[in-house]
């Protein structure tokens, strides 16, 4: 699949920290069928590296799951970076893919310090 094509095809992102618990809102409840788990795969565009992540169905926390479906999940150590994803219902039984998308994944902020260089402005009156 060319890129341009799959950006075409996915347009859903998730925004992620690595490190940290993360909450997220998909769609796959309208396209699984009795799903009891879900693998939330992603890849790294760069390097092609793949982080998995199962999910419970029952952890659903949206009140309207006709809509959407809202989940927390944890993330270990990944690297910063944009990330292709794909949900995948059942993974170990019918494995059947409910959800691709993009991701951007970020570190957890920390400090910096940053440096104050005074400017001196002249002016000139011509």
């Amino acid at each position: 699949v060319s890129q341009s094509r799959y950006l075409a095809q996915n347009n859903y992102m998730l925004y992620l920290k690595a490190n940290q618990a993360n909450t997220i809102v998909l769609t796959v409840t309208e396209r699984s069928v009795s799903a009891t788990n879900y693998r939330l795969r992603l890849t790294n565009l760069a390097t092609l590296d793949a982080t998995d992540v199962t999910i419970a169905a029952s952890a659903n926390l949206s009140s309207y799951t006709d809509r959407y479906d809202k989940f927390t999940i944890s993330l270990g150590a990944i690297t910063k970076g944009q990330y292709g994803y794909e949900v995948v219902q059942n993974p170990s039984g019918s494995a059947k893919v409910v959800e691709t998308g993009l991701a951007m994944v970020e570190t957890t902020e920390g400090s910096f310090t940053s440096t104050t260089n005074s400017i001196d402005y002249v002016s000139y009156n011509l």
